[in-house]
């Protein structure tokens, strides 16, 4: 018998016989632990040990036992444990949309979203792909071609200058095709606007006019298929291309049977035919009219007629004696920014039937008229905008009392020729009438900045002083 001191040692180095390997175990903790019996202590006795190791650091774990003197060894490879990612496709996170090296990460270039998702191709700065960055707009376009960089996200155009290769098709937020681009004028594709209408008449056109050019012409666009974008080719210059038509009986422009008409920079002014005729005339069709002159034609400045629609920004709009700046019969006018001015007797800015649906911001409504015929449309909405009287209805609305003849001379920088250029003998009111919103030009009638922070003052009507 071995004496009693080696016995407990014996014990102590090996476990006993009964200790089960798993109540020995601590699972995924690298332990092992023995325990010793000592009431039995024979020669022949079995003696049992367990080592056990789970590698709690990587994919794989292997595991080792020995019972008597058999030894069974777990091939690591086998391990299914937590693995990276594989590909793109299983990065979710807004944050981390990229696969490099198993680990899913911030973008760090427009190809590797591009690659994963044709919808959000550009690497924003804080590595999540998305629609849109200032610097690739590769994944706009249709009606939505202009990216917002602000929230990285395309949308549609609403200035033709967000399209500088042809012109926004203001009512879808889409770009003309720059194959759809011609040149008026002298030398240019087509001498005058008779000559594009008889060939582009019913078609989808883009028409650069030329600056400093007199057009004596009338036209007539007609049907939904005739969409044209008629504007300045040279908007930095200060002399507008004149469209007039001194003789005959109709208006410069008649647009009808849902023909749709983008004007910006041009002076469609100086109609002498007819009284009964406006310069710009609308039935059953679209006019949307930017930065532009209508103004000194005898029958007024734009008449809107069976469900007409009219979008007015930036403009200089004017009536003449008897005849409002704009009509609108069972029609719709939009304007914005825009210098509303009617003459004397019943040349309202604005005269409209109960039918009609009128919304004025931030704009010039007066007239030489009586100071409460200055807008003869009871259903309109008007607001941050000018009138000589309070317009019942409107809100934030200044008045500056009676515009008589000596008034409009004085306040305008032409009153008799339509030019409504503000004077420093203007009220000082008008100048902090308006409220600048988003979506709202962001320069005048000349390309001066406007504030382009919502909520700002700013000066009501077309012109910046």
């Amino acid at each position: 018998m071995l004496p009693r001191s080696t016995a407990l040692l014996l014990a102590l180095a090996l476990p006993s016989a009964c200790t089960s390997p798993s109540a020995n175990t601590s699972e995924g903790d690298g332990s092992s632990t023995a325990v010793a019996d000592d009431s039995s202590s024979t020669a022949d006795s079995t003696v049992s040990a367990t080592a056990s190791t789970t590698d709690t650091t990587g994919p794989t774990s292997s595991t080792s036992s020995m019972t008597g003197s058999t030894m069974s060894t777990t091939d690591p490879s086998s391990s299914t444990g937590p693995q990276g990612c594989a590909g793109d496709d299983e990065c979710g996170g807004p944050g981390t949309p990229i696969c490099i090296d198993q680990v899913c990460s911030p973008c760090e270039s427009d190809a590797q979203c591009a690659a994963k998702d044709p919808a959000n191709p550009a690497c924003r700065d804080d590595g999540q792909c998305v629609q849109c960055t200032a610097s690739n707009d590769d994944g706009c376009g249709g009606a939505t071609p202009i990216c917002d960089a602000a929230v990285n996200t395309c949308m549609g155009c609403a200035f033709h200058e967000q399209c500088p290769d042809s012109a926004c098709r203001i009512a879808t937020g889409e770009c003309f095709d720059e194959a759809d681009v011609h040149t008026v004028g002298a030398g240019q594709d087509f001498e005058d606007f008779t000559a594009a209408a008889g060939s582009l008449g019913a078609e989808m056109a883009v028409l650069r006019v030329a600056s400093g050019v007199d057009f004596n012409e009338a036209i007539v666009l007609s049907g939904s298929s005739a969409v044209w974008a008629i504007l300045d080719a040279n908007p930095d210059d200060d002399t507008l291309p004149l469209w007039a038509r001194t003789s005959g009986n109709t208006s410069t422009l008649s647009i009808d049977a849902g023909a749709e008409v983008y004007i910006q920079g041009i002076s469609v002014s100086g109609n002498i035919g007819s009284s009964m005729f406006p310069g710009i005339a609308v039935d059953n069709a679209s006019l949307y009219l930017d930065r532009a002159w209508v103004v000194a034609n005898l029958g007024g400045g734009i008449s809107l007629d069976n469900g007409g629609y009219a979008l007015v920004r930036n403009s200089f709009v004017g009536g003449v004696l008897d005849i409002p700046a704009v009509t609108a019969s069972d029609s719709t006018l939009e304007g914005f920014y825009s210098s509303l001015i009617g003459s004397a007797g019943e040349s309202a800015s604005v005269m409209c039937n109960a039918g009609a649906t009128v919304t004025v911001r931030n704009s010039l409504l007066l007239s030489r008229a009586d100071a409460a015929s200055d807008i003869q449309c009871s259903n309109a909405s008007i607001s941050d905008s000018v009138t000589e009287a309070n317009f019942p209805g409107g809100s934030n609305i200044t008045t500056v009392g009676v515009m008589g003849a000596t008034e409009s001379m004085s306040w305008f920088a032409g009153y008799a020729s339509g030019n409504f250029h503000l004077t420093p003998m203007a009220p000082a009111a008008i100048l902090t009438a308006a409220q600048w919103q988003a979506g709202d030009p962001l320069v005048d009638i000349d390309g001066d900045a406007r504030p382009g922070v919502d909520g700002s003052a700013d000066v009501a009507g077309a012109d910046i002083p």
